[in-house]
């Protein structure tokens, strides 16, 4: 029974790291073709909008999905309760983006400051009316992720062949527009119907409300905080700065979150699995929390270093010569990665699953907060370079909050030893690297990119089986154990 439990985690992570991983690497496809078509200004236009989209977005969306997965998780066998829970969820969600649309599209028909922008914001705002109709969370708790990552091939798919079908030239900059606002918005809706097979999606009006209220509202409260420390730089950058800083900074957070959400799809398959093992087998909670915890840190330390080390490279190579100005922003952005996915484990494995929702935002407020007032110093001074800043700040604040409020716990958690040996195989990689790098600036950066690349993962693995790390060493005997049962069939 254990052995298929594991199996299951470890398919289910697999599947949503796929998603992720394809989510990721399409904006980073994309992008280069977008970058070339389309005028720098544009795309600030275009991400301008789409940080205020995010805030009627996040009203739009009351539910968290993080409340929901954990609630769904702990009745998922029960089909009657299960019912009335998504009826209760959907129709506050309904309820509250029909809210949220009306403030939204009355701001923009009052509003004289948004003129330049209020054609793109019209087209977007198709995101905030689909938004209900995701019940994405219903996937997560009967640990659908197969059906969750074709859907995201498929659209995906079709936005890559439609943008570069009907987006050729700077006149086509509303097609892109119209795409990707599709892009986000059809996954939706077809959820919508296909959800229809676990559960039954009714719209209620009745008191029940009442009991999902105030944790609705925490978790609620925690979005939005997490929300305006995200979209607050690029915001402040366009009522602060300019276009082009925008564009510059959005660039260079591609980079970035593709690496966090890569690390963190794998952590986000398990929130649903450790909140069914609290209070039911605290071994196997533990267990499993730690080695989600050393795994986000054995993966996070790299990266972050991998980016830093990189930085030049990757600009050139997703945004070309134009987007020069956002490699220092690069630079600065890598070092939120370790904090940004250490935090995100302990607020949503710990935190989120032991019901200790008021602490979560109490280090979520303190940090956008900080976040803002820092943004009012470093963006007039730094440009993008000063959001970057303020994001690592706040990104930091949050895992030290965080890590303090599970102070009691910390005897639990045992992931030290594999800081400090990521940390040194790290340092190892970069250095050799670094120096290795002059033997290869001679072949094409498609080539050069992916061989550095390779090397590093080597480097990187090569100095954590010195260490003995426990997990790799793990990792390596499973992989050899393979290849062997390969080879004895082969033979």
């Amino acid at each position: 029974m254990r052995e298929r439990s594991e199996k299951s985690i470890k398919r289910n992570v697999a599947l949503n790291v796929t998603r992720i991983l394809l989510n990721a690497v399409f904006p980073v496809i994309t992008f280069p073709y977008i970058a070339r078509v389309l005028k720098v200004e544009d795309i600030g236009r275009f991400d301008f909008g789409n940080s205020l989209i995010g805030y009627f977005s996040l009203a739009a969306s009351l539910v968290v999905n993080t409340y929901a997965i954990r609630e769904g998780g702990k009745i998922r066998d029960d089909k009657q309760k299960m019912n009335d829970l998504v009826s209760q969820l959907y129709s506050l969600n309904l309820i509250a983006m029909l809210a949220s649309i009306g403030i939204l599209y009355g701001w923009l028909i009052a509003s004289s400051y948004l003129v330049p922008y209020k054609a793109v914001i019209w087209i977007q705002s198709v995101s905030v009316i689909a938004l209900p109709f995701g019940i994405d969370w219903i996937f997560s708790v009967y640990e659908d992720y197969l059906y969750i990552t074709m859907r995201s091939v498929l659209t995906q798919a079709a936005s890559f062949v439609f943008l570069f079908l009907f987006v050729r030239t700077e006149e086509d900059f509303y097609k892109y527009v119209i795409i990707s606002a599709l892009s986000v918005s059809m996954p939706h809706f077809i959820n919508y119907f296909v959800a229809r097979k676990y559960v039954s999606v009714q719209f209620r009006i009745h008191n029940h409300w009442k009991r999902h209220w105030r944790p609705v509202m925490i978790f609620f409260v925690h979005n939005i905080a997490t929300t305006i420390y995200l979209n607050s730089d690029v915001t402040l950058l366009g009522v602060l700065s300019n276009d082009r800083a925008v564009g510059l900074y959005s660039m260079a957070t591609k980079i970035y979150m593709v690496v966090k959400k890569l690390v963190n799809a794998a952590t986000a398959v398990v929130i649903p699995r450790l909140a069914y093992y609290l209070g039911k087998d605290e071994e196997k909670y533990f267990g499993l929390l730690n080695k989600i915890v050393n795994w986000a840190v054995l993966l996070s330390i790299p990266l972050a270093v991998g980016v830093a080390e990189l930085k030049a490279e990757l600009v050139w190579l997703i945004g070309g010569e134009c987007y020069q100005g956002a490699v220092n922003t690069v630079a600065i952005l890598a070092f939120a990665v370790v904090a940004s996915i250490l935090s995100n484990v302990i607020v949503n494995g710990v935190l989120v699953t032991q019901r200790r929702e008021g602490l979560m935002i109490s280090a979520t407020l303190v940090s956008a907060a900080a976040n803002i007032a820092l943004n009012f110093y470093f963006i007039p001074r730094f440009a993008q370079n000063g959001a970057a800043i303020t994001t690592v700040m706040a990104e930091f604040m949050v895992l030290l909050l965080s890590m303090h409020f599970v102070k009691d716990l910390r005897e639990k958690l045992t992931f030290r030893k594999t800081f400090w040996q990521a940390s040194v195989s790290a340092a190892f990689m970069y250095g050799v690297a670094v120096t290795a790098k002059s033997f290869f600036m001679t072949l094409p950066l498609l080539i050069y990119v992916p061989v550095l690349i390779f090397l590093n993962l080597i480097l990187y693995l090569f100095g954590m089986l010195i260490l003995k790390n426990q997990y790799v060493s793990e990792l390596a005997a499973a992989v050899w154990g393979r290849v062997k049962t390969l080879i004895r069939r082969r033979l």
